[in-house]
């Protein structure tokens, strides 16, 4: 059995339950690159993430907890990113890569986080950083080599919305789930 746990805004909240997974939902917010006031209400809000995650475990008792990235993923997560690297091998699993151009995402980083061009660049290049370092260290792959997917999306091009209904679709075609 597996159970995700995610937030109300996150792209999980419509698309795994759109798929037929389970969703338990945390409240948790970003603690970097969302300013001053934004980490502020983030720390604030992480014991209440804390108690939660822990009272999903409790009550799910995992065998494993894999992490996939967001900040939805920190009060909960054991073995953090890399699960594009960590489960290969299976074949009940669909890795997706989602990816845009430079200024789109420095843009939507500007949108979504209200900061200038340069700050939403920096955060870009020292998130992007970050998830290289991690998977080159724990499992000696490039965290953006395309072979490491079954499925690699632009966002820009498709639009998140767009993206997510890729992906549900060819994981309804992969794994024999009914469209709902």
């Amino acid at each position: 059995e597996i159970r995700f746990v995610g937030t109300r805004r996150g792209i999980e909240a419509r698309v795994l339950p759109e798929l037929g997974w389970e969703l338990s939902l945390i409240e948790v917010s970003g603690l970097k690159t969302v300013g001053a006031l934004g980490a502020i209400r983030g720390v604030f809000r992480l014991p209440r993430a804390l108690w939660q995650a822990r009272k999903v475990i409790k009550q799910f008792r995992p065998d494993a907890v894999i992490g996939v990235g967001g900040y939805a993923s920190g009060p909960v997560v054991l073995v953090g990113r890399g699960a594009q690297s960590m489960l290969a091998e299976r074949a009940d699993t669909l890795h997706v890569f989602c990816y845009a151009p430079k200024a789109a995402l420095v843009a939507r980083a500007m949108r979504r986080l209200n900061l200038d061009a340069a700050a939403a660049q920096r955060a870009v290049d020292d998130t992007n950083k970050q998830r290289e370092q991690y998977v080159r260290k724990y499992w000696n792959r490039s965290w953006s080599a395309h072979e490491n997917y079954h499925l690699c999306v632009n966002t820009e091009w498709l639009g998140i919305d767009g993206a997510a209904d890729l992906v549900v679709g060819i994981a309804r075609k992969r794994f024999g789930l009914s469209n709902r």
